[in-house]
């Protein structure tokens, strides 16, 4: 029997939770980050259309490639600093 975390990893990668929402979450917010801090827009309304509608394309290009990429980097990550 498996123990409840390994459920719920399981359920959030079969629902796409690592393949599509965290990517498009962590794109979001650089793409929003950005723009708010190089003032190219003064409504923060359209920054975050902008970003929003920036971080729909760059996943949609990206796809699994995407998605594999940033699980690897962040695993990588999360190791090397518990070292």
């Amino acid at each position: 029997m498996a123990d409840p975390f390994t459920i719920l990893v399981t359920n959030l990668n079969s629902l796409g939770f690592f393949g599509f929402l965290l990517p498009f979450i962590l794109i979001f917010v650089l793409c929003y980050g950005l723009l708010l801090k190089a003032k190219y827009f003064e409504d923060q309304k359209i920054i975050g259309v902008l970003s929003l509608v920036l971080a729909f394309f760059v996943v949609g290009y990206g796809g699994p490639a995407l998605a594999n990429f940033f699980v690897n980097l962040f695993g990588m990550a999360a190791v090397v600093l518990a070292g």
